[in-house]
């Protein structure tokens, strides 16, 4: 990971962006929280619910998986756009970004794929890069959806970004993961009994459906303060 500075934009402290990010349920849009929250807390848990001669058809688990995916993806989309809208003082209603999410899906869908491609070839031959990628790549949403740029010019403008502050921003997502993985963990082990695959399933699930939410937000805040300190 890059450590030089540069002319690269300052990011502000990390405690700002840990105090901001884990109030993901602050939004003037009282409603919209919960509801994303709700909804890819009820996609992931609900193969628990599902007959295992389904789940155990290969057509169906990839087909399943898929739409699982995308739909999941499409639903932290409307809540990322909510959180720029938001931080960056624009009127806006939950009609508007589900409205905006869906105008920009095939552009979201096309670079995600890409994205998560290179992520995956990224882990695939050393951890190290994979990570790279992540962090280089993780605002090409914002760009869809707050500038409205295409599949490679949100990539470029996500690594633009980045350069000289990967490790900066390696470290605040990284605490932000400890922040709630951590105490997954401590529950599982404490809490959860270990033959019950259900009750193991939607701990996990409500942990990461949270995760999610809280990466979203600090993905909106460090967007915002990179781009605005770029231009």
């Amino acid at each position: 990971m890059d450590h030089g500075k540069g002319n690269s934009p300052q990011i502000g402290s990390i405690r700002k962006y840990l105090g901001k990010s884990l109030k993901f349920y602050s939004l003037s849009a009282e409603s919209l929280p919960p509801a994303v929250f709700v909804f890819i807390l009820a996609l992931g848990t609900i193969s628990i619910f599902l007959p295992d001669k389904l789940l155990n058809d290969n057509w169906f688990y990839i087909i399943y998986n898929f739409i699982n995916i995308i739909l999941v993806f499409m639903a932290s989309s409307v809540y990322l756009y909510a959180c720029i809208s938001e931080f960056s003082g624009k009127k806006y209603t939950v009609r508007d970004c589900m409205t905006r999410v869906l105008n920009t899906l095939p552009v979201l869908t096309a670079a995600y794929i890409l994205v998560t491609v290179a992520d995956i070839v990224g882990l695939a031959l050393f951890i190290i890069p994979g990570l790279v990628l992540y962090i280089m790549l993780m605002f090409f949403s914002c760009f869809i959806l707050d500038a409205g740029s295409g599949v490679i010019q949100s990539i470029r403008e996500s690594r633009r970004i980045t350069t000289g502050r990967k490790m900066e921003l390696f470290s605040i997502m990284l605490l932000l993961n400890l922040i709630l993985i951590v105490p997954l963990v401590i529950i599982i082990i404490v809490a959860v009994p270990q033959n019950d695959m259900r009750i193991m399933t939607f701990v996990t699930t409500f942990f990461i459906s949270l995760l999610g939410l809280v990466q979203q937000r600090a993905i909106a805040l460090l967007y915002l303060d990179l781009k605005d300190k770029s231009t």
